[in-house]
């Protein structure tokens, strides 16, 4: 059944049960998603749930909310789903109102007013206006998320700052910012911008994977977007170390089509087609253009090169412990460069296991499965 990025497909953890309170619902609200998907919101009146203070908790989509039949001024059972996740669990119908009606299931879009538009087989209903303001910021913030291309100073509140000022509303506007046009901006003074014209500036040479990512496109979350950048590299620029945005659209735009994507790990035929559809739009190519004027070099993954003759390459390793030779994120890194890849659970198709210091329940498996256990010093010596 082999795993995700994260977990196994063959195993489910089970938790708990959340902790229950009763509240009222003041309103509904909807919310505009980066993909334009439409998700009502439950607007209640505060309630203390697990240690914090629940104002909002979601609907998901229209099907659950007319399965649910949540309506304004409704008495409800909320919970955190996963201990997380604010939801609610059901209406308690005998204390609703007479005057109460069904939330109807909107037109247009609450934001830019575009007509909505439903798929078949699908729950959620879309604005697909380009334009749309809602999707415009929540894209932004996407691109220069930590997984993205990491702009640090541009949290999700600054970029709808700078959006509302007219000052970004492309990918390509973050790159253009100048220092006069930051002056002024209420909680920028001269340090703070310094600081994030330095993290922008220092984002135009990015690593492709993180790229990848930052684009939002469909299916390609942090370990999609590294398999396609990885395939990329190697079938495309393999004599390379880095390219350009040009470079990178030419591919884009003739070289990736529904059979190369579906021969790549853990992409399946309806993900193929609605990853080319998204390269294809009119919005990226656009979005490209502009970029594209702005020289981002993208630094190319080197596993291609790095692991001939490696010891580590194919193998696939698993890290637990503390380590002190490296710290985490710097062994992943090189186990990566050497062409091994990292999981995250033990099974029998783990090569070694990396053990560090107070390792625990992923030892003790690996010893039962017979998985070699090598500590830091073995994994520095595979690395020469």
């Amino acid at each position: 059944m082999g795993y995700t990025a994260k977990t196994p497909r063959y195993a489910v953890a089970y938790k708990f049960p959340a902790e229950q309170q009763v509240t009222k619902v003041l309103g509904i609200t909807l919310q505009v998603g980066r993909t334009g998907a439409i998700t009502p919101v439950a607007e209640l009146s505060p309630v203390l749930i697990a240690g914090s203070t629940v104002r909002r908790a979601t609907l998901h989509n229209f099907d659950e909310l007319a399965n649910k039949d949540v309506r304004i001024n409704d008495t409800v059972v909320v919970h955190k789903a996963g201990d997380i996740i604010p939801e609610v669990v059901e209406v308690l119908t005998d204390l609703r109102p007479k005057t109460s009606k069904k939330f109807p299931t909107p037109a247009l879009c609450p934001v830019c007013q575009s007509d909505l538009q439903s798929f078949e087989g699908l729950t959620v209903i879309k604005c697909l206006n380009i334009f749309c303001p809602a999707k415009q910021k929540n894209q932004l913030t996407h691109f220069v998320s930590k997984k993205g291309l990491n702009i640090k100073g541009l949290g999700q509140s600054i970029v709808e700052k700078l959006f509302d000022e007219g000052l970004i509303k492309h990918y390509a506007d973050i790159f253009n910012l100048q220092h006069s046009d930051l002056q002024g901006l209420e909680g920028f003074k001269e340090k703070r911008i310094t600081k994030l014209l330095d993290a922008v500036h220092k984002a135009k040479k990015i690593e492709l994977h993180h790229f990848v990512y930052s684009l939002g496109i469909p299916h390609l979350g942090e370990q999609m977007s590294k398999e396609l950048a990885q395939a990329i590299s190697k079938d495309f620029f393999s004599q390379k170390d880095s390219i350009n945005l040009g470079e990178l659209n030419k591919v884009f735009e003739n070289s990736l089509n529904q059979k190369y994507l579906e021969n790549l790990e853990g992409f399946a035929h309806k993900s193929a087609y609605e990853i080319l559809d998204f390269l294809n739009s009119d919005y990226l190519q656009m979005e490209m253009d502009k970029l594209i004027q702005a020289k981002i070099n993208l630094v190319l993954p080197t596993i291609a090169l790095a692991s001939k003759g490696s010891k580590l390459a194919g193998k696939r390793i698993v890290f637990t412990g503390t380590l002190t030779i490296f710290k985490r994120a710097e062994a992943k890194k090189l186990a990566e460069l050497q062409g091994a890849k990292v999981l995250s659970v033990v099974s029998k198709q783990v090569d070694y296991l990396v053990a560090g210091a107070s390792s625990g329940s992923k030892l003790k498996k690996a010893q039962e499965l017979n998985v070699s256990v090598i500590d830091e010093k073995e994994f520095q010596a595979l690395l020469t």
